[in-house]
C-alpha cells in the first residue's frame, strides 16, 4: 500500500479476510493507515465460518503463532472481557482453523510490531451480541486512546458488481453516521 494520508484519529478499520491473493491489497491499505500511530493494543473482531456458538469467544492463548513469529495476547484485557459479561467466554475451538481472525494477525505483526492483540469471535452476529460486545469493550478500554479495533469482514463477495457497490455505499453511509 502506498502512503495513506487520512485526517483525524483512526479508531477502527474494516479489513477483509477473503484470502491473501484476493484481499491483501485492500487489507494493506487499512493497515498502512494505522502504521506509525501510537497504538499499544489491537482488538481483532471476527466471526466463525464453521464453529457455531452463541456469544463472543475470546482467544485466551498466551500468544498466537504465525510464520512471522509469535504475537502476544493481552491476557489482562482478555480476562477483563471474560469477567465483563458471561456471554463472553474462552473457546479454543472458535479459533482453530478460522480465517476471519487468523488472516489479520500477520498484518498486525508487520504494521504494529510488538503490539499485543485481543482476538474475539462473534458467534451469533445479532445486534444484541454486537451491543453487548461494544458495552464490554467500552467498560474494559474506557479511558484509553491507544488501541485500534480491527473488524474482520467478508463484506460481500457474491453479488454482481453494481449491486455490491450499492450495498457497500449503504454500509459506508451507516458507518459514517455511527448507525448500527
Amino acid at each position: 500500500a502506498g502512503d495513506q494520508k487520512i485526517d483525524g484519529d483512526i479508531i477502527a478499520i474494516i479489513s477483509p479476510h477473503a484470502g491473501y491473493s484476493f484481499s491483501a491489497p485492500i487489507a494493506a491499505f487499512g493497515y498502512k493507515a494505522i502504521q506509525g500511530k501510537d497504538i499499544r493494543l489491537a482488538v481483532i473482531i471476527g466471526f466463525n465460518h464453521a464453529y457455531a456458538h452463541s456469544g463472543v469467544a475470546v482467544c485466551d492463548y498466551d500468544s498466537y503463532h504465525t510464520p512471522l513469529g509469535d504475537v502476544a495476547i493481552d491476557k489482562g484485557i482478555t480476562d477483563a472481557l471474560i469477567k465483563a459479561d458471561n456471554r463472553i467466554y474462552p473457546r479454543k475451538e472458535a479459533f482453530s482453523d478460522e480465517q476471519s481472525t487468523e488472516l489479520q494477525i500477520p498484518f498486525v505483526q508487520e504494521a504494529l510490531p510488538g503490539v499485543p492483540v485481543v482476538i474475539l469471535s462473534i458467534g451469533d452476529q445479532s445486534i444484541e451480541n454486537c451491543r453487548m460486545l461494544s458495552d464490554a469493550l467500552y467498560k474494559v478500554l474506557k479511558g484509553r486512546d491507544d488501541f485500534v479495533i480491527i473488524a474482520s469482514s467478508d463484506m460481500c463477495h457474491y453479488l454482481p458488481y453494481d449491486k455490491n457497490n450499492e450495498v457497500d455505499a449503504y454500509t459506508i453511509n451507516a458507518l459514517m453516521k455511527f448507525d448500527p
